[in-house]
């Protein structure tokens, strides 16, 4: 089936077909890792950014139904705009906020903001 998926850093220039071995291997242990976490009993937290009511219901859909043990939440940050309406989704929140222009603030290190956001959550990093 066609995900119609694109992987812009993973390849040099000319080099698909040699590196091509090593990046499937390393898709095939992060999805392993995934997998193994979904189906563990340790809530995950979700962050996407630019998602519409529509993708994140459709994404709780998907999650239910695979993984129905699953505790977890999708935290949805979204650019500022005029709509500020709650989308009343299980597992789901929202955040419209607008970050500043400069590709260092989509960092947590580096913008505040995001300390903020992640202080709501309690929270363990997975290597």
């Amino acid at each position: 089936m066609p995900y119609n998926l694109n992987f812009f850093h993973d390849f040099s220039v000319g080099g698909l077909i040699k590196e091509l071995p090593t990046v499937q291997e390393k898709y095939a242990r992060r999805i392993k890792r995934l997998y193994n976490i979904l189906a563990s009993a340790a809530p995950v937290l979700f962050i996407r950014t630019q998602l519409d009511e529509q993708s994140a219901k459709q994404l709780t859909r998907i999650l239910t139904m695979q993984f129905p043990n699953l505790v977890y939440t999708i935290l949805v940050i979204n650019p500022e705009t005029e709509e500020l309406t709650d989308w009343d989704i299980s597992n789901v929140i929202k955040i419209n906020i607008q970050f500043a222009e400069n590709s260092e603030a989509m960092n947590p290190v580096y913008d505040p903001l995001w300390q903020t956001i992640f202080s709501c959550f309690s929270y363990d990093l997975i290597d």
